[in-house]
């Protein structure tokens, strides 16, 4: 399958949870990796282990990837662990997707490190990730003018 077809199939397909490897990261913690799958799954020579999750992929907006969602069950994985460093430095790639034929098509360009996480009360952890907003911040932080700075202006 070319990268073509297999971004035509992602984008045109029905509405169904496609089966995505993703791989949980954390320096303390090391990597958790799970797949949308009731069965473990062998890949680049690591095992994923199976997980319920839905993966919602982020749109292209203005040149720019936008936003994106995942919900996944914390039954059953040790991803409240890596929940409970809480230090905002845990980061998310979607590795791959799982294609009709069994096999694994890999998938580069899903990486995450912003956003929010939130506990449902089904148990699921959802994350809803953002854009990395740096080039959108001013420097210096704090701007003097007459304002906020009576006196030395």
């Amino acid at each position: 399958m070319t990268a073509e077809q297999l971004y035509a199939t992602l984008s045109h397909s029905g509405n169904y949870a496609l089966k995505y490897l993703a791989k949980f990261h954390h320096d303390s913690y090391g990597d958790l990796l799970l797949v949308n799958n009731n069965e473990a799954v062998e890949y680049d020579g690591e095992t994923y282990l199976p997980s319920n999750f839905s993966y919602s992929r982020p749109k292209v907006t203005g040149g720019v990837l936008q936003n994106g969602e995942l919900r996944v069950s914390l039954i059953g994985n040790s991803l409240p662990e890596l929940f409970r460093l809480g230090d905002y430095l845990m980061t998310v790639d979607i590795v791959g997707v799982m294609i009709a034929s069994g096999e694994v098509a890999p998938l580069r360009i899903f990486h995450h490190q912003y956003g929010t996480m939130t506990v449902t009360g089904s148990m699921d952890l959802q994350i809803s990730f953002t854009n990395d907003d740096r080039m959108g911040m001013v420097f210096p932080p704090n701007v003097f003018d007459s304002d906020n700075n009576r006196g030395n202006t």
